[in-house]
């Protein structure tokens, strides 16, 4: 099988800002305003890859010899609301504390096993060779 994992790693600051009582600052506001751009990109971006595989899928038909999973990790669907802000306001920079690096490695690895696509994977893996 040939197998994409994409990650959805764009921080969540409008969050913040909502639950912040102060009005935003200059900065605050470029910073949203730049992010909407990137996350529209992103979001685009992964459904085209999305629609591009289900059309070279399509085109190979249901017995091809690869098959093609695409998994998604989005840290948007962490349940609680305080691990997901954790996780989504994470500092992108080259060190991280060794507590926060080891908290994003289980949250990645809990969202990667919770994953539908990765299951089917998983199943079709499992499952008896149709020769």
């Amino acid at each position: 099988p040939i197998v994409l994992i994409t990650v959805d790693a764009a921080a969540d600051t409008g969050a913040q800002l909502a639950h912040s009582r102060r009005a935003p600052g200059e900065m605050d506001t470029a910073r949203r305003a730049t992010q909407v751009s990137f996350e529209r990109y992103s979001t685009e971006s992964r459904l085209l890859l999305r629609r591009e595989l289900e059309r070279l899928a399509a085109q190979r038909g249901p017995g091809a010899a690869q098959r093609i999973y695409v998994i998604e990790v989005d840290p948007h669907r962490i349940e609680d609301p305080a691990e997901r802000d954790a996780v989504m306001n994470a500092p992108t920079q080259l060190a991280l504390p060794r507590p926060l690096a080891t908290r994003l490695i289980e949250a990645g690895a809990r969202l990667l096993r919770e994953s539908a696509d990765l299951r089917r994977l998983r199943r079709d893996l499992e499952a008896p060779a149709a020769h």
